[in-house]
């Protein structure tokens, strides 16, 4: 609970703080890249927290990336 209340409050006050036209560079510079690493640590967090995406076990469907139909039949439409 605390990794998402740092994390949330971090992009909060840099994404308040961040101006692009600004001459100072943490305000120009440094805010947009801490949101940027804050928005991967989240993107990573959420990707570990569910798995990857991934069931964990295998039922015979295929996913998206691995190069299978997901029935394992063939892709006519036929039976197996």
């Amino acid at each position: 609970m605390i990794f998402w209340l740092i994390h949330i409050a971090g992009l909060l006050l840099a994404w308040h703080y961040t101006d692009l036209g600004s001459e100072s560079i943490l305000q120009s510079g440094l805010l947009p890249l801490l949101i940027v690493g804050l928005l991967i640590s989240i993107a990573l967090k959420l990707a570990v927290h569910t798995h990857g995406g991934s069931s964990g076990g295998s039922d015979g469907s295929g996913g998206f990336f691995d190069g299978s139909d997901g029935g394992g039949c063939g892709g006519d439409g036929g039976g197996c």
